[in-house]
């Protein structure tokens, strides 16, 4: 064994995980997406975005092999008027699955 004298990166604690020690980040950061569309970014930024189209909302930019890859994409339809957009559907990729939320099949998840 070899024993070496190391520190987390900044904003990162040193804690036992699954027995061994890591360094994790000491908080979480969210963002989120609701009605039409309205979006506040992991940095806390609000937005009203009215595109339509398939915009990417988030998704893993690092290549640590401990972090498990996903992305989270929209879709953005107009409501009525090109003035107004709406989420059509969520579609989460992630453990090689994909995931859905849309107005075709409301309160489902299709897999």
């Amino acid at each position: 064994m070899v024993c070496e004298d190391s520190r987390c990166k900044p904003g990162e604690v040193c804690a036992v995980v699954k027995g061994m020690w890591r360094c994790m980040a000491n908080s979480r950061s969210i963002c989120v997406a609701t009605g039409d569309p309205h979006y506040t970014t992991f940095d806390g930024h609000h937005y009203d975005f009215m595109g339509t189209s398939v915009y990417l909302l988030a998704e893993l930019c690092s290549t640590h092999p401990t972090l498990i890859p996903f992305a989270v994409t929209v879709e953005n339809n107009h409501r009525g008027s090109h003035l107004v957009s709406f989420t059509k559907v969520v579609i989460m990729q992630v453990y090689n699955m994909t995931l859905s939320l849309s107005q075709e099949y409301p309160q489902k998840v299709k897999i």
